[in-house]
């Protein structure tokens, strides 16, 4: 793939992105805890792609790429209080933010809790397994970008190639 190439790809990528903020902006959730809190968490990871992608196309690569962690993880935890999590988390995760209620919501599951909670639920799972891949492909390297380890100081200095980018 060559520069022109991932130029169309990356204008073709807004484009679809654009609309569907304009899907996802006329779209209201069940009036229910569970709809509206599971809800929140996929425009939160629909934000931050916004972001991502806007990083990555003003060629701030480490940045863009740093924010597909929280984006996967506001995905799963969307999908995992749609389908998996418990009254009593749903509940925990739609109160008011206090220090009481933060520090209540720390205690929840993690990614990994997540996913097994969704493979034992009724969620799709082809969903699931693609989650799931999709963890164990990156999960390492997204660390490495959030921490500011060795991917992102290798690929600062060597660069990146179009295809890695194409692919993230």
């Amino acid at each position: 793939m060559d520069n022109t190439e991932f130029s169309k790809f990356i204008e073709r990528t807004s484009f679809f992105q654009e609309e569907v903020g304009k899907i996802i902006a006329e779209l209201s959730p069940v009036p229910n805890a569970r709809f509206i809190t599971a809800f929140q968490s996929g425009q939160l990871a629909f934000e931050h792609s916004i972001v991502a992608l806007q990083l990555i196309k003003s060629g701030l690569l480490p940045s863009g790429y740093s924010l597909f962690r929280p984006q996967f993880e506001s995905l799963v935890r969307g999908i995992w209080l749609l389908h998996a999590a418990s009254d009593s988390w749903v509940d925990k995760l739609s109160q008011p933010l206090t220090v009481e209620s933060a520090n209540k919501a720390n205690e929840g599951p993690n990614l990994i809790d997540m996913l097994i909670h969704l493979e034992k639920s009724e969620a799709p799972m082809n969903l699931v397994s693609d989650l799931k891949e999709f963890k164990s492909v990156t999960w390492k390297i997204l660390n490495s970008y959030i921490h500011g380890g060795l991917h992102p100081i290798s690929r600062t200095i060597t660069g990146y190639p179009t295809e890695l980018t194409f692919n993230a």
